[in-house]
């Protein structure tokens, strides 16, 4: 899948975009791998995660995507872990 290839192996802009894209399709099979993009390296990719979390799932990601990687990382666990069953 392009989406997904671009997730793990494109630049940070080609990134964003292929997760806002999952998002608008609410393909809910993809977010394990949006959920590791909160933690990414560049603030705004995180914020295209969160968003992109929140419409496939319906909940609030109340994550603060700008606190440094290490932070958002141990939240977004947290927030994962507490929506499987």
């Amino acid at each position: 899948n392009a989406l997904r290839a671009t997730l793990e192996l494109g630049k940070p802009h080609e990134q964003a975009v292929a997760i806002a894209v999952l998002g608008e399709a609410r393909a809910t099979d993809a977010v394990p791998a949006i959920e590791p993009m909160l933690a990414h390296e560049y603030p705004l990719v995180r914020y295209f995660a969160q968003r992109a979390l929140q419409e496939i799932t319906g909940d609030p990601v109340a994550i603060d995507v700008g606190a440094p990687a290490p932070v958002v990382r141990r939240a977004a666990d947290a927030w994962l872990h507490a929506r499987m069953p």
